[in-house]
C-alpha cells in the first residue's frame, strides 16, 4: 500500500533535497517553484526547455529520493510549461528607441522633424 503525499509534505522533502545535496543553482530555482499535488503526481511548472533538461538531469536521483523520503514508490513529476510574463529587455539601438517611443511619442516627432534614423 502507497502512503498517500501531500502538497505540503512534499515541498518539505524538496526543500529538504535542496538543503542536502548539490543541486545546481537552476534546479534549486526551479525546485522551489510552487507545485500541485494530484493523486501521485507532482506537478512542476516550469518556463523552458532549458529548465525541462535542467530538471530531467537529476530526475532519476530525485524521484528515488522522494519516493524513500515519503514512502510512496508511484511518485512521478508532470511538467506544466507556462508562458514567462516577463517582458524582455530591449537590446539594440532600434528596439531601445521604441521601447522609449512607447513611452513617450513625442520621441516619434523629434526623430522625423529632425530627420534622424532610429533603424540604427
Amino acid at each position: 500500500m502507497q502512503t498517500p503525499i501531500t502538497q505540503e509534505g512534499v515541498r518539505e522533502k524538496l526543500d529538504q533535497y535542496i538543503s542536502e545535496k548539490k543541486a545546481s543553482n537552476t534546479v534549486k530555482i526551479i525546485l522551489s517553484k510552487p507545485i500541485k499535488v494530484i493523486d501521485s503526481q507532482i506537478q512542476l511548472t516550469i518556463t523552458n526547455s532549458v529548465e525541462i533538461a535542467m530538471i530531467e538531469n537529476v530526475e532519476v536521483e530525485l524521484l528515488g529520493y522522494l519516493r524513500s523520503e515519503l514512502k510512496n514508490s508511484s511518485i512521478a513529476f508532470n511538467y506544466q510549461v507556462s508562458e514567462d510574463t516577463e517582458e524582455r529587455r530591449p537590446y539594440t539601438a532600434e528596439e531601445k528607441f521604441k521601447a522609449m517611443a512607447k513611452k513617450n511619442p513625442a520621441l516619434l516627432k523629434l526623430a522625423d522633424e529632425f530627420g534622424l534614423d532610429t533603424d540604427h
